[in-house]
């Protein structure tokens, strides 16, 4: 006896009956049509892998008080391809910044941004988004104290007894000197600290019995902690009776 219902139609209302009890989408049942499929597959990446970078750094020795530099070289780990971009570094509380040009950079170090002695350096490469990894390297930076003139004027006769004064002037480039300078003339020496400008002035007393005649006038800076130390032994003073 027929029920009324073909065996295709009794299918279907099972399958649609078992979706409404169980709650499952018709993508649970194995119903996905061509156009879903397309849309749930993963799409394959086009992006390309950045490649590697290495810095070399390399820093001539520095004089305080002078300008110094740091060469840079940033190489791709593979290929032949040259890194562009910007490199840098930090001295003190600044950032100095220099461009990549065929893959080299200087970096220009201000005077005073560095003390005496031997310092460390970190240079760092941005890299470049999509084509260059960011790269970094160390650099040892030696600075020399700067290095002073020193003058001196004074009377060219004194008396034996008398005092004889001299000016002392102690200059080096980008910085200003500090500290204590002395004079010595026929055996007798005076020490003075610099004023603000650099220049001292010194009263040297010469004794009784000195030997008339010329005497050789020596002047000793001692340096600081930035200007290394000098001396003068040009000035000439004649002693008389």
């Amino acid at each position: 006896m027929q029920d009324g219902i073909g065996s295709t139609n009794r299918d279907q209302w099972r399958r649609a009956s078992a979706q409404a009890v169980l709650g499952l989408g018709a993508e649970s049942l194995g119903f996905i049509s061509a156009e879903g499929a397309d849309a749930k597959t993963p799409q394959p990446s086009c992006s390309t892998p950045s490649t590697g970078t290495k810095v070399s750094a390399t820093a001539g020795q520095m004089t305080y008080g002078k300008a110094g530099s740091v060469t840079v070289t940033v190489a791709a780990t593979k290929g032949t391809a040259k890194p562009t971009g910007k490199v840098s570094t930090k001295v003190g509380p600044a950032t100095v910044t220099a461009t990549l040009a065929n893959g080299k950079a200087t970096l220009k170090l201000p005077g005073t941004s560095l003390k005496p002695g031997v310092r460390s350096l970190s240079v760092s490469y941005a890299g470049v988004d999509g084509a260059f990894d960011p790269s970094s390297q160390k650099v040892t930076v030696k600075v020399a104290k700067a290095k002073p003139s020193v003058k001196v004027k004074g009377p060219k006769k004194v008396k034996r007894g008398k005092a004889a004064t001299y000016t002392v002037t102690v200059a080096a480039p980008g910085v200003r000197a500090t500290g204590k300078v002395t004079v010595k003339i026929a055996g007798k020496s005076k020490t003075v600290r610099l004023n603000a400008k650099g220049k001292a002035i010194v009263k040297v007393t010469i004794a009784k019995g000195t030997r008339p005649g010329k005497k050789t006038v020596a002047v000793t800076y001692r340096g600081d902690t930035y200007v290394g130390s000098a001396k003068a032994r040009k000035a000439v003073t004649h002693v008389t009776k």
